[in-house]
C-alpha cells in the first residue's frame, strides 16, 4: 500500500481513513483536510470540510464548492512536514497537488488568513498560495508547503561545541539605546572560543556581524539546535533589552510573556525560544545566558534551582559555596535593560504610521506577522537534563549594565566571565551562587537565577 495517495470521495460516502490535516477555521479544533477537485481539465488543490461534506477551491477570484473530489491520505503522518516558504519557492519533496489546464504543476500548501489556517494550492509561476474563505479567494506570498521529509544520510562525527552570541545596543534608537551589549558579545565570544566553541555572532554595533533582527535571531537559534547528537554542547547568549508583554493566548497566570527584543524592536517570546530548545534530544547539553530584564523563568519556570531575593534569602537546592568579587563600578552609569511594552508600541506606531497597542498580537501585526493563535504557545516541558538557563535577574526584576573597570558591560555577563575564568571546573549551582554573592557585594539590586533540573545543577558548566 502506498503511504501517500489521493482517494476519491463522493457525497454521502464514508470518510477515508488517515486523511491529511491541512488546517483549521478560527477554532483550531475545527479541522480542514487537504483535497483537490477536477475542474475543466485542471486539478485544483483546496480544502475538504467533513461537516458539510463539501470540497472548496479557488477559481476566477471566487470560492467555489462541489461534493465530489479527492482527499490526500497518508498511512504514516511522520513522513510529512509543513515547510514555511514564500514567493513561489517550494522545498525538495514538495507534494504535487494538481495542475492547471495549461499543465503547470500546483503544489499542496496552506496559508494564514487572520486566525484561519487554510489549505490551498501553490503556484510557483504566480509566486503565491491561493486559498478561500467566506466565499472569497485570497492569495498569499507567505505560506507553508506540504512536503515529504528528506532522509539525511547519517554521518559519523564527534561531539560538537556550537554557540550563538547576540549583543544588541539599539544604535538607531537613541531613546532606548544601550552601550554594553556589544561589549558583552565580545567578552562571551572570547570566553567561548577559548573553550573550543564555534561561535556565530549577531550584533548591531560590531562591524562584520550580521544584524540581530527577529528573523535572524530565530533562524540562528533553530540552526543552533538542529541535528544535534548526544555529546554536543550548545550555548546561546543574549545581551539586550528584555520585556514582559501581555498575550491573550498566554498560558501563564498573569497573561504576560517574558520576551527579548530584537534590533528592529520585534519581540521574541519565551514560548518561541522554548519551542526550539525543547526539541533537543537527551545527551545534549544546552546553556542559555540571558543578560536582560525579566529573564528569570524564560525557559520553563518549573525547575528553578536558585532564586529569591539577596544571597541570604535565596532558595537553593544543592551544595552552597560562595566567593567574593570586586570591581571598579561607576554607579552613575547604571542603566536597566528593560523596554516597556508601551514604549515598544509607541516606537512602532511612529514607524508604521498607525496605532499599535502594547500587546503581543498588535505588535506582531504591526510587523506584518499574523496572530497565529496558539502557534507559538508552548504547552510542554523542557527535556530533562538538557537545558540550563542562567538569567540576569528574576522574572519580575531588571538587569543592569554599567562601567566596570573602564568598560561598559552587563553585570551578569561580567560576573559570569570572572567566575568561569577563575574557576574553570565550576558547576552550575556554584557558579550562580558565586555570581549572586559577587553582585550582592557590589550593591546591585538584581538577583541572577539558575533554571535547570536539580541533577543538572551539579554538572560542570564547561566540560
Amino acid at each position: 500500500m502506498n503511504t501517500l495517495r489521493w482517494t476519491r470521495i463522493e457525497k454521502g460516502q464514508a470518510l477515508a481513513q488517515n486523511m491529511v490535516i491541512g488546517g483549521h477555521s478560527s477554532d483550531p479544533n475545527d479541522l480542514h483536510y487537504m483535497s483537490r477537485v477536477p475542474i475543466n481539465g485542471a486539478m485544483l488543490p483546496g480544502k475538504f470540510y467533513p461537516p458539510k461534506s463539501r470540497f472548496f477551491y479557488a477559481e476566477d477570484g471566487e470560492e467555489k464548492t462541489c461534493n465530489t473530489g479527492e482527499v490526500l491520505v497518508c498511512d504514516d503522518p511522520d513522513v510529512l512536514e509543513w515547510v514555511a516558504s514564500s514567493n513561489g519557492d517550494v522545498p525538495t519533496g514538495a507534494v504535487i497537488g494538481g495542475y492547471t489546464i495549461k499543465g503547470e504543476v500546483l503544489y499542496a500548501g496552506r496559508a494564514w488568513k487572520n486566525t484561519e489556517l487554510i489549505p490551498g494550492r501553490i503556484s510557483s509561476k504566480d509566486e503565491r498560495c491561493y486559498v478561500t474563505t467566506g466565499r472569497k479567494e485570497f492569495h498569499e506570498r507567505k505560506y507553508e508547503v506540504l512536503a515529504v521529509k528528506q532522509v539525511k544520510p547519517h554521518v559519523e562525527r564527534g561531539p560538537e561545541k556550537t554557540a550563538l552570541v547576540v549583543g544588541i545596543n539599539y544604535v538607531t534608537d537613541e531613546q532606548n539605546r544601550l552601550y554594553g551589549c556589544a561589549n558583552d558579545a565580545r567578552l562571551m565570544t572570547d570566553l567561548l572560543e577559548g573553550k573550543g566553541f564555534s561561535v556565530t555572532g549577531l550584533s548591531d554595533d560590531i562591524p562584520g556581524w550580521a544584524s540581530p533582527t527577529s528573523a535572524q535571531i530565530m533562524d540562528h537559534v533553530e540552526n543552533l539546535c538542529r541535528d544535534r547528537q548526544p555529546g554536543d554542547e550548545v550555548i546561546f547568549t543574549y545581551s539586550g533589552h528584555g520585556t514582559q508583554v501581555w498575550d491573550k493566548n498566554s498560558e501563564e497566570r498573569d497573561k504576560k510573556d517574558e520576551a527579548i527584543v530584537s534590533s528592529g524592536i520585534e519581540v521574541i517570546t519565551d514560548d518561541m525560544l522554548k519551542t526550539v530548545f525543547s526539541k533537543l534530544p537527551h545527551g545534549v547539553k544546552a546553556v542559555a545566558v540571558i543578560d536582560a530584564c525579566h529573564s528569570g523563568t524564560l525557559f520553563d519556570g518549573k525547575n528553578v534551582v536558585v532564586s529569591g531575593n539577596k544571597v541570604d534569602d535565596a532558595t537553593v537546592y544543592g551544595s552552597i559555596k560562595s566567593s567574593t568579587g570586586s570591581a571598579n563600578i561607576g554607579e552613575k552609569y547604571l542603566a536597566s535593560r528593560f523596554l516597556d511594552p508601551k514604549d515598544i508600541a509607541g516606537i512602532l506606531s511612529e514607524k508604521y504610521g498607525k496605532t499599535v497597542q502594547p500587546n503581543l498580537q498588535s505588535i506582531r501585526e504591526a510587523h506584518g506577522e499574523r496572530d497565529h493563535g496558539k502557534a507559538w504557545s508552548f504547552g510542554g516541558t523542557m527535556t530533562e537534563n538538557v537545558c540550563a538557563l542562567v538569567s540576569g535577574c528574576q522574572a519580575n526584576e531588571f538587569s543592569y549594565e554599567t562601567m566596570i573597570n573602564g568598560t561598559r558591560n552587563g553585570f551578569l555577563t561580567w560576573a559570569f566571565n570572572e567566575e568561569v575564568r577563575a574557576n574553570p571546573d565550576v558547576t552550575f549551582v556554584d557558579l550562580i551562587l558565586k555570581i549572586r554573592k559577587t553582585l550582592s557585594d557590589e550593591g546591585t539590586e538584581q538577583n541572577p537565577c539558575l533554571e535547570c533540573a536539580e541533577a543538572m545543577s551539579h554538572w560542570k558548566v564547561f566540560s
